[in-house]
């Protein structure tokens, strides 16, 4: 039961970041690093800017982790 329960949430955590990341990725091809504010990305995710804090501490550590994500879809496709 606990299994299930962890199993669970850490599909609904990891749903979530990627709802992030795509928003993310989106926000960035539009505005640019330096024009995309958190605010941006939180709205084309449907979170609220708050919400995103629970995922990550700032817009850097969204880019960093979008570009592992796509550099891992790019490793895959390649193999």
């Amino acid at each position: 039961m606990v299994n299930a329960r962890v199993n669970r949430e850490k599909a609904i955590r990891e749903t979530k970041i990627n709802i992030i990341l795509d928003a993310a990725r989106e926000v960035f091809s539009s505005n640019g690093f330096d024009s995309t504010r958190l605010e941006d990305i939180a709205y084309s995710a449907g979170f609220s800017k708050a919400s995103l804090y629970n995922y990550y501490s700032d817009k850097e550590s969204i880019f960093i982790n979008l570009a592992i994500r796509e550099y891992k879809k790019i490793i895959e496709l390649l193999k």
